[in-house]
């Protein structure tokens, strides 16, 4: 478990704004047979009909990539932000290259167009498992750890917060409250995102949630 040292929160000026952050491209670039010259949406279209879809797929393995591909290259090249846990042997995919550095340029990318928050979309799976650790449980996580430990280093960050889908019978929110979780670690507290008007920690769901799990969060927060 990832304890880091509890920091003092950030000011962020009203009104607050936030974004969608997604944290699932670890098996999209994995799956990159050779990332210097992947091809993605953006670059058939612009190839006015010199390439195809199946040439893109042809540098894609699909099984790795999980049927994921890119609509368009960062500017900064492919990057993902997964990493296996501290007390795991083995990933679900090799650990993600140049993490610190990837969430540092996000980081500072939301604070100069005044983003203070983010909500890591975390919607399409609703069970946990080895995929929805991989792409979205995992991510989560990794996104918590670099940027707490940049404020451990006065540099600024957007706080964050989770967007899941709560059917009924599903279990994966509990990896994010429950004991060992971010949204119940103490260290966290000052980056995630909280209601300005009660100070509860914020938990976004998609319409329709299961009324006993909306009333456990709201008895955890």
């Amino acid at each position: 478990m990832f304890v880091a040292p509890v920091v003092p929160a950030i000011a962020h000026p009203a009104p607050r704004v936030g974004i969608m952050y997604e944290g699932w491209h670890a098996p999209a670039v994995m799956g990159l047979k050779d990332p210097m010259s992947a091809l993605t949406v953006e670059r058939v279209i612009r190839s006015n009909g010199t390439l195809t879809m199946d040439d893109m797929a042809q540098g894609i393995n699909l099984d790795v990539a999980m049927g994921f591909f890119h609509q368009k290259e960062p500017l900064d090249g492919f990057y993902c932000i997964y990493r296996k846990r501290a007390n795991e042997s083995k990933g679900i995919v090799p650990d993600c290259l140049n993490i610190s550095s990837t969430l540092s340029r996000h980081a500072a990318m939301f604070n100069q167009n005044n983003i203070s928050f983010v909500v890591a979309d975390s919607t399409n799976i609703v069970d946990m498992g080895s995929v929805a650790d991989v792409l979205q449980l995992r991510p989560f996580e990794v996104l918590a750890e670099e940027w707490l430990a940049l404020r451990t280093q006065a540099i600024p960050t957007p706080q964050i917060s989770v967007w899941q889908q709560l059917a009924p019978g599903s279990n994966l929110w509990r990896a994010y409250v429950e004991e060992g979780g971010v949204y119940s670690n103490p260290a966290y507290d000052a980056l995630i995102f909280k209601d300005a008007a009660t100070g509860k920690k914020v938990f976004f769901t998609t319409p329709n949630p299961d009324p006993a799990i909306v009333a456990t969060l709201k008895a955890a927060f």
